[in-house]
């Protein structure tokens, strides 16, 4: 079944009091399991539609039925024909938007990827509440900190708002999904880092690597099983594109040496390869 992590905007004809139906669809509300017409009733007491959407737009029924922007996630299914708003937290639907308005909704759940795509964004936006996030855990925080050991994350608040995450795995969202969608690539990247690592610094070499792993095209991605990379993603990123900072080359390849350095010029080489840096920043020669 497909699903799509997007903002999505349906136009629908204008009449008051803004519950209102086009090309069939149906906007329902999920009260306990039974979805019924939504209501005025179920809007916010006297709600002002935000300039910022269109009426009856997917974000215009977040903010009627109380919630901030990046507080629930939207999953568009049944080829694009229905489009559920869910709390991301506890993977509960709040309302479906269906052309239809007759599908099951049920066993729909968010991604890893979209949970931490959704945290970025609602922590840039400042749109996660405290209160919201306890309140979808049935848990308390304590010193603007909560731990949410379902999801695997360290939330921080600053004026009852969503701050910052830290993985309580120590592991960024590129790691995490490698880990979950390429077990074998992620337990070569770990094998790697753990010949010259351990604790946050181990952490810290499989989430370089992985973020490289997404910087390189992915028709290049298999090359980082040959001998000459033994899954070094960093190595072949910059082998392909020639950039990168000192800090991280020496980092990531820890047994690389460095055969020159002349004022602001360096010169590295690891195994078949030479790299040049100037004013630590990676160039070609």
């Amino acid at each position: 079944m497909k699903k799509l992590f997007i903002t999505f905007v349906i136009l629908f004809s204008i009449s008051l009091p803004y519950i209102t139906y086009a090309n069939s669809m149906k906007i329902l509300i999920n009260h306990n399991g039974v979805y019924t017409d939504i209501k005025q009733s179920d809007f916010v007491p006297n709600f002002i539609p935000s300039t910022d959407y269109q009426i009856g737009s997917f974000m215009f029924y977040v903010e009627a039925l109380g919630y901030y922007r990046n507080e629930l996630t939207l999953l568009c299914v049944n080829d694009y024909n229905t489009t559920i708003g869910i709390n991301p937290f506890n993977n509960k639907i709040v309302f479906v938007m269906d052309m239809n308005g007759d599908t099951k909704y049920d066993n729909y759940t968010v991604n890893e990827e979209d949970f931490i795509n959704n945290l970025e964004e609602g922590i840039k936006n400042k749109s996660i509440r405290k209160s919201f996030i306890e309140n979808s855990l049935n848990i308390k925080s304590d010193n603007n900190i909560l731990i949410d050991n379902i999801h695997g994350i360290k939330y921080i608040f600053t004026d009852n708002i969503l701050s910052e995450y830290i993985s309580l795995d120590g592991l960024n969202k590129h790691a995490k999904y490698i880990k979950s969608k390429f077990p074998n690539i992620y337990n070569n990247i770990l094998d790697n880092g753990k010949k010259y690592y351990e604790g946050a610094q181990l952490n810290s070499f499989i989430n370089k690597q992985s973020d490289y792993f997404f910087y390189i095209n992915i028709n290049y991605l298999k090359q980082a099983s040959s001998p000459v990379f033994n899954y070094n993603y960093a190595l072949l990123y910059a082998v392909l594109y020639h950039e990168m900072t000192l800090d991280d080359f020496l980092f990531l390849m820890p047994t690389a040496e460095i055969v020159s350095a002349i004022n602001e010029y360096v010169v590295i080489e690891y195994g078949e390869f030479v790299f040049y840096f100037k004013n630590e920043i990676m160039v070609t020669m």
